[in-house]
């Protein structure tokens, strides 16, 4: 078995090792972190008359083989959506062990980590077994996943989420003999039992990636396998981003072609979220409509946040559109806002004494007073509407999503065309399944919502709460992507 030497380490883990200063003492203690995160791992001499293994090394991937403790994933690549099967196998019956996933972002390290007991035939699956103690307390085939947090050098408010669909989240499942304090495993210890890493994909093999090619549209197209037509989605996110394209690309390998629409912070877009021209929204959902690989039937639209509101805005203005999925955005307009170069009227006025200030950061879902002639008229041309709310959103108000679909919206609309759905628990970043949840958002400079939001009296003036309780965040995800494709299936099929 080769060995790892420092001038080979790859930018991700130089990086990760350069963040943490804990690691800066030794060089001895240097090397056994390199090892364990390039999954070069060593047997433990105290170990060896308890668990018998040894390590082979295929296409650069180290995992343990037989006759020993061996740790098995089902489907070594799969797409984001999907739950998959991790196996412990050739540990003594009833022994407990802990197994660990870490996942480099952005060079910053991922982890999460459970404390499982084998069964009489020293078997652990995490498809159905609770762990013990970890970072989830139920049987979960992806808790690990979706349970990753920061390395503890690392804020814990980074973002787990890939704003471009080119490579996989590689997840790396290593197994440890039981531990207190799992952390020191990935610290300083080499005592691994086993091994295997897992590649998830938002975007599948044959699926098209093409990057669109116009003077003022900016955003990435993608298209399933075949000739089509296919039912088109346009997919937008909210106003701290710029574009992200795992979701498009992961409704396209879903059999939509779909269009991951920027419409801020972009070269030659609005810089701020009060300065959106909504003439470009238009512009870009009648090219994209257009498209030979679109069905010609009418489009929708599924987006998150600010993205929500101006769907909403679209299926107001846009006869084509047939469809939304709202997912916590807001149903009102912003006054500030242009319509071919006209100021866009509306009631909703801010007021910032309304932000609350907490230890971990800014909310501002109170501070939006919104009239009832502000609310957008998505059932202008009959588009459906689905509306997804978290009970725990902390930067938008449920309840104006309440008073909306209750008050203003047409009864016979609600009734025929409209759905509703709040999950309990759940934040405002309602993201594809097994997404980490991101409860704190660093808004940077990019914050800027006509009020004067870094006022010093601010403590955390760039960090905002999205809110949201793991567990519960992650079983919304899920069904709500479950629901969502559902109806987009249902209308745009």
């Amino acid at each position: 078995m080769g060995r790892l030497t420092m001038s080979a380490l790859s930018p991700v883990l130089t990086a990760c090792l350069r963040r943490a200063e804990i690691y800066s003492h030794t060089r001895k203690t240097t090397r056994r972190l390199v090892r364990l995160l390039a999954n070069e791992h060593v047997v433990c001499p105290r170990l060896s008359q308890k668990y018998k293994f040894s390590c082979t090394q295929s296409m650069g991937l180290m995992t343990s083989s037989s006759p020993g403790v061996r740790l098995s994933v089902d489907k070594p690549e799969c797409l984001v959506d999907e739950n998959v099967v991790v196996k412990v196998t050739g540990l003594p019956p009833n022994d407990r062990v802990t197994v660990i996933a870490t996942a480099v972002h952005d060079e910053n390290l991922f982890w999460s980590h459970g404390l499982f007991r084998a069964n009489d035939g020293g078997v652990v699956d995490l498809s159905t077994d609770t762990p013990i103690n970890g970072s989830y307390d139920e049987a979960d085939p992806c808790g690990l996943i979706w349970s990753m947090v920061a390395a503890p050098w690392l804020p814990s408010h980074l973002r787990m989420f890939q704003t471009r669909a080119i490579k996989p989240r590689i997840i790396t499942f290593s197994v440890f003999p039981e531990s207190d304090s799992p952390w020191d495993y990935l610290k300083n210890k080499t005592n691994v039992l086993a091994s295997v890493e897992h590649k998830r994909w938002y975007k599948s093999q044959n699926t098209r990636r093409i990057p669109i090619d116009h003077p003022r549209i900016q955003g990435t197209l993608f298209l399933p396998e075949g000739p089509g037509p296919f039912p088109g989605v346009v997919d937008m996110y909210g106003g701290l981003v710029t574009i992200v394209e795992g979701r498009a690309a992961l409704l396209a390998s879903r059999g939509f072609a779909t269009m991951s629409l920027s419409y801020v912070h972009g070269k030659g877009l609005p810089q701020t979220l009060v300065d959106i021209e909504l003439s470009y929204l238009e512009e870009a959902a009648e090219w994209f409509a257009k498209l030979p690989e679109v069905r010609s039937d009418g489009v929708g639209i599924l987006s998150l946040c600010l993205g929500g509101t101006v769907a909403l805005w679209m299926a107001q203005t846009i006869p084509n559109i047939r469809a939304v999925v709202n997912i916590n955005g807001m149903p009102y307009a912003n006054r500030f806002w242009t319509y071919h170069g006209r100021e866009y009227e509306s009631n909703t006025r801010i007021d910032e004494t309304q932000i609350i200030v907490t230890e971990e950061g800014l909310s501002v879902r109170n501070m939006f007073d919104v009239a009832d002639d502000s609310f957008l008229k998505p059932w202008t041309h009959g588009a459906r509407l689905l509306t997804i709310s978290g009970g725990d959103d902390l930067m938008t108000q449920m309840e104006h999503n309440v008073h909306f679909y209750e008050k203003i919206m047409p009864q016979d609309y609600r009734r025929e065309k409209a759905e509703f759905v709040v999950y309990p628990g759940a934040g405002h970043l309602i993201e594809p399944p097994h997404t980490p949840l991101c409860r704190v958002v660093d808004a940077a400079d990019k914050i800027q919502l006509a009020v004067n939001i870094k006022n010093p009296k601010h403590q955390h003036n760039n960090m905002l709460l999205s809110g949201g309780y793991p567990k519960e965040h992650a079983a919304a995800q899920m069904e709500a992507w479950q629901r969502a494709i559902s109806f987009l299936k249902t209308h745009l099929m």
